[in-house]
C-alpha cells in the first residue's frame, strides 16, 4: 500500500471515529435531558401530593423535613363561659337586670344561650356574686372571667409546663369540670369544660 493510500485510509478512520464520538455525546445529552425532565416531573408530582395532603416544607439544621400543617392541636379555650361580678346586693342586681333590662335571671345571675336550637348550643353565665365572696381569690378582684375549654385535663398539663400558676385541682360537677389559674397580673381566671345539656331546662336569655 502506497503512502498516499495509507494517509487516505487514516483520514477516513478519523472521520468515522469523530462521527461516533459526536453521536455518543448527543445520546448522552439526550439521556441527561430526559432524566432531568423525568426528575422534574417526579419532583412536581411529589410536590403536588404534598400540597394536596397539607405538608409544609422547611429547612432546619441543614435537614429538609416535611410536617403536616394540621398537627395535633393542644387543648385550648373555645369561648367565653361567663363574667362574674361582685355586688353588695346580688339579689337586687338580678331584679334590676330583669326589671330594667328585661333579662330573665336564674339562680346565679343571667344565663345567656347561643346557637340555640342547634346541636352545638352553649351557654354564658353573667354571675352575680356577693361582695364578700372568696371565690375570686383576692378581695381586691371585683370581676372574674370564665373561659370555656375543650379538654381541661390536657390544658392543665400545658399550663403547668408553661409556668402558669394553677390555684387548685380540677373539680368535677354535673355541669362540667372547673379549674382556677392566675393571669400574668395576678387575676384569678376560671376555666370550664362544660356539660351544656344540663342547662337545657334553665331560664335563659337568647343571644341574637
Amino acid at each position: 500500500m502506497s503512502g498516499e493510500e495509507k494517509e487516505a485510509l487514516h483520514s477516513s478512520f478519523l472521520c468515522v471515529l469523530c462521527v461516533k464520538i459526536s453521536s455518543t455525546r448527543t445520546r448522552d445529552q439526550e439521556i441527561k435531558s430526559s432524566n432531568g425532565s423525568n426528575k422534574f416531573k417526579r419532583s412536581r408530582k411529589v410536590q403536588k401530593i404534598k400540597e394536596v395532603h397539607g405538608f409544609k416544607k422547611f429547612t432546619s439544621n441543614k435537614k429538609k423535613c416535611f410536617l403536616r400543617r394540621n398537627e395535633a392541636i393542644l387543648a385550648k379555650a373555645i369561648g367565653l363561659g361567663g363574667v362574674f361580678v361582685k355586688y353588695q346586693d346580688p339579689e337586687n342586681m338580678k331584679n334590676w337586670f330583669e326589671e330594667v333590662l328585661g333579662l330573665q335571671p336564674n339562680d346565679y345571675g343571667v344565663l345567656f344561650a347561643f346557637n340555640h336550637g342547634q346541636s352545638d348550643k352553649g351557654y354564658l353565665q353573667l354571675g352575680t356574686f356577693p361582695a364578700e365572696t372568696d371565690y375570686f381569690g383576692s378581695e381586691k378582684q371585683q370581676v372574674m372571667l370564665n373561659f370555656r375549654v375543650d379538654d381541661l385535663e390536657s390544658l392543665k398539663g400545658t399550663l403547668e409546663s408553661k409556668g402558669v400558676t394553677v390555684c387548685n385541682e380540677i373539680e368535677t360537677y354535673e355541669y362540667g369540670k372547673f379549674l382556677h389559674i392566675l393571669d400574668p397580673e395576678g387575676n384569678r381566671v376560671e376555666l370550664w369544660e362544660p356539660v351544656d345539656r344540663v342547662f337545657d331546662g334553665e331560664k335563659i336569655v337568647l343571644m341574637k
